[in-house]
């Protein structure tokens, strides 16, 4: 008895050290927010107040300490995310991740991105007095110093990382990646050309690829001047989810000018759509010098803020989603496999071997192919249809990249025609850039070097490598990119939606449906005496125009049903139900599955079940697709494959109303008064590792039971199944509202918290309000941040 008792104190003890250990373990990586701080490259002190959110605001004497301390600063809240971002662009994620991560390795080492990379890091190395240049590499400094002298995160420690330092080349790796994610033909264009080959052009009509004029664009102003197939996209959407960090989806902006706003001044809004995930994608932070100042968004492991604003501009971004990339099939010699076919005379395919790390496992050694057009991606974008080579030619590989020149280039404007200067420099990622000014200017750029191509080539098919008729001929000038500078209406906006054409010609792409565009421009069109407040509500709007327009076509077909029980009471939710998705109706629940099941009715016979749950993926394709489909009496998508015969539209809608109903009483009870939007819609923010179950209830933010839903403003995605929950991917990455009659009290939120290190108290400290709908404010003035704030003095080291 006494050697159990011996035994059992001997183990509460070595519990209570293992928590003291961890306690202080715990301290130690807290990140730093009071007190001095010796940063050894440091030429002056500088002053760091943090707000009451740990967001840091940086007073320096020079660019060279601003930009040193924000690297340290960025560093020690959120150094692994920038491991991660650093290691996707160039492959190599299977390092620290394992085996799992080879395919997508390949497919990045493949694009090339890390050669684009290496290129453009070494033109700027030369470039010895570009301040783009001192900058960069004071900021990589700051993340080195951390890096060397700071505490290890928690998640290096898990996962045996070894520390090596931050170079250009990770700087141009990060902003690759973020070019690679706004990039949506890589995830559509091998979906549409297996459609277009298998079941024929007929097909393709209700997709919604070309431009449709009668729904809502972004109106331009030009009156100032200033062989793939459906396992392919399958293969990539699954690498893309596996990735441990967030892509990057869709987005609203807009900027009303004075005529529309109640103080005459301009109003500013912006909420990138962003994959969740914690840590969220942005990094808050102020930066002052005497001759400088800006609050801004970061990307880890980039310098330049992507948002921000200041006393004279407001700068914001939504994704443009133009057609960058095309796929090209190329002819191959039969005597010699090393060739393939160019206008007439067969040329000689690169070569260059790639070395991949893999956690826990031998190198792996592969070889990566390229024609004139591209990388050639048999065998790492899933399987090929037919015996040649598609090649990937990507605007992205084909231009210099002055991406961090143009970044710069925006922090620092403060006119219209700063910004004009800047967007020329970004040839990818296609950018819709958002912009106000204390002086009343509004404006809107699509951005991009947008690419003129044979009238007679489908970019959104597989095209022919060999006769070089299909090639790109070159690029449009910037000039004659759509855009809108102080137009009659007072304001611009844009939500991915289709731009409007310049000079009859519509850029292609792909789009997202009108549906939030629509919403902004009939609210903003309802009144002109617009204040922050009412931008804010705006902002976290959950009705869809476009929703009731489907059901109004749903119900038409309808008409003559004969409906009971439940069947008929849903119907008449939908037939009251005004688009909002607020989490205590049931209206939401029925129509998505209603949606879902007209769909599968429609198109799972001929697709089969994998291509179809492909097609539900492809978010864009999506939402394009479905109110066309349901107001098209011929579209070829109502034969049925199975049945061999042309099934009436009616009919199908009908069928797919009582399947659906059946369904939801199976998944959440018969008593359909008890059917609640928030109880099947949630929202977590998963962390990297949080996979791992005993971690993941550490590290994930969340479950929040949410209302809002998708392609409404306060946009929030997530997949369209037939499981009885939907769990949100994406939604805004942050809420801005700058204020230029108020400029001290803009402001924002995101959606967890600053800090990436799990055990600070910024870690999920916005996570309640962001679901709430809250705003906090973006302090400018030093004087509230010296009576509130928390103060890290950094010193040089003499």
């Amino acid at each position: 008895m006494k050697t159990i008792k011996r035994l059992l104190k001997g183990i509460l003890v070595l519990i209570i050290l293992l928590v003291i250990s961890l306690y202080f373990y715990l301290q130690h990586i807290k990140p730093k927010y009071k007190g001095d701080l010796t940063l050894s490259p440091l030429e002056n002190k500088a002053e760091v107040w943090f707000d009451s959110y740990g967001i840091p605001h940086i007073y320096a004497e020079n660019k060279g300490d601003l930009y040193l301390a924000m690297g340290y600063l960025h560093a020690q809240e959120r150094l692994f995310q920038m491991e991660l971002v650093r290691r996707i662009a160039p492959g190599k994620l299977s390092e620290i991740l394992g085996k799992d991560l080879l395919p997508t390795d390949k497919f990045f080492r493949t694009l090339g991105i890390h050669l684009s990379s290496q290129e453009a890091a070494q033109k700027l190395r030369t470039q010895t007095t570009n301040p783009t240049l001192k900058e960069a590499e004071a900021y990589l400094r700051g993340i080195n110093e951390f890096l060397e002298k700071g505490p290890t995160p928690l998640e290096y420690e898990l996962l045996g990382i070894e520390k090596t330092p931050f170079t250009l080349e990770d700087i141009y790796n990060a902003v690759g990646y973020m070019s690679f994610s706004f990039a949506a033909a890589h995830k559509t264009d091998p979906l549409v050309s297996f459609i277009n080959a298998e079941l024929g052009a007929s097909y393709l009509k209700d997709l919604g690829l070309k431009a449709d004029t009668t729904r809502q664009m972004i109106p331009s102003y030009f009156g100032d001047p200033i062989g793939l197939n459906e396992k392919s996209s399958a293969m990539l959407l699954e690498m893309l989810n596996q990735l441990p960090v967030s892509p990057f989806i869709g987005s609203n902006g807009w900027v009303l000018g004075p005529s529309k706003t109640k103080s005459g001044k301009v109003l500013f809004a912006n909420d990138p759509h962003i994959g969740f995930s914690q840590p969220s994608v942005w990094y808050e932070a102020y930066l002052e010098t005497p001759d400088f100042q800006l609050y801004g968004y970061h990307l880890a492991g980039y310098p330049f803020a992507i948002l921000g604003h200041n006393r004279q501009v407001a700068v914001g971004l939504t994704m443009l989603e133009n057609d960058d990339v095309d796929f090209f099939r190329e002819t191959e010699n039969e005597a010699d496999s090393n060739q393939y076919l160019y206008k007439g005379e067969w040329k000689s395919f690169d070569y260059r071997d790639e070395i991949i790390k893999v956690k826990d496992e031998e190198d792996i050694v592969f070889q990566v192919k390229t024609s004139l057009h591209g990388p050639v991606v048999n065998g790492v974008l899933g399987e090929i249809v037919g015996p040649d080579p598609v090649a990937m030619w990507w605007t992205y590989n084909k231009l210099p990249n002055q991406v961090l020149d143009a970044t710069r280039k925006l922090n620092n404007a403060q006119s219209p025609e700063d910004v004009t200067d800047a967007l020329k420099l970004i040839h990818a990622p296609g950018l819709n850039v958002m912009y106000g000014d204390a002086k009343g200017n509004v404006a809107w750029w699509a951005t991009a070097r947008l690419i003129k191509r044979p009238e007679h080539v489908n970019s959104f098919t597989i095209l022919n490598g060999s006769t070089g008729e299909d090639d790109p001929l070159g690029y449009f000038d910037f000039s004659s990119n759509p855009h809108s500078v102080n137009p009659p209406a007072g304001y611009v906006f844009s939500a991915n939606n289709q731009p409007d054409s310049v000079n009859g010609y519509y850029y292609p792409g792909y789009y997202l449906p009108e549906d939030r565009a629509r919403r902004i421009k009939q609210m903003i069109d309802s009144k002109n005496d617009w204040d922050s407040e009412d931008v804010k509500k705006m902002l976290m709007d959950e009705t869809s125009p476009a929703v009731t327009q489907n059901i109004g076509v749903l119900l038409t077909a309808m008409e003559n049903a004969s409906l009971a029980g439940n069947d008929q009471k849903a119907l008449e939710l939908l037939r009251a139900w005004d688009g909002k998705f607020g989490g205590q109706t049931a209206a939401p629940i029925i129509y998505t599955r209603w949606l879902y099941t007209i769909l599968e009715k429609a198109m799972k016979d001929e697709l089969g079940q994998d291509k179809f749950d492909l097609f539900m993926s492809t978010t864009d394709l999506r939402k394009r697709t479905f109110p066309l489909l349901i107001a098209n009496d011929s579209s070829s998508w109502w034969y049925n494959a199975d049945k061999k015969t042309v099934e009436p539209r009616q009919d199908v809608i009908y069928g797919a109303l009582i399947s659906a109903v059946a369904s939801l009483e199976d998944d959440l009870g018969k008593n359909i008064d008890k059917w609640k939007w928030e109880n099947i819609h949630t929202l977590t923010h998963n962390h990297a590792l949080g996979v791992v179950p005993l971690l993941g209830k550490v590290l994930n933010v969340g479950d929040f039971h949410v209302s809002s839903g998708e392609e409404v403003i306060n946009n929030w995605g997530y997949p369209v199944t037939s499981e009885n929950k939907y769990r949100v991917s994406f939604g805004p990455s942050t809420r801005r509202v700058v204020d230029f009659s108020d400029i001290e009290n803009s402001e924002s939120i995101l959606p967890t918290g600053q800090s990436g290190v799990f055990h600070s108290r910024h870690y999920d400290d916005q996570a309640q309000m962001y679901v709430e709908g809250k705003f906090r404010k973006m302090t400018i003035n030093k004087k509230e941040l010296t009576t509130s704030g928390k103060l890290l003095m950094l010193l040089p080291d003499k």
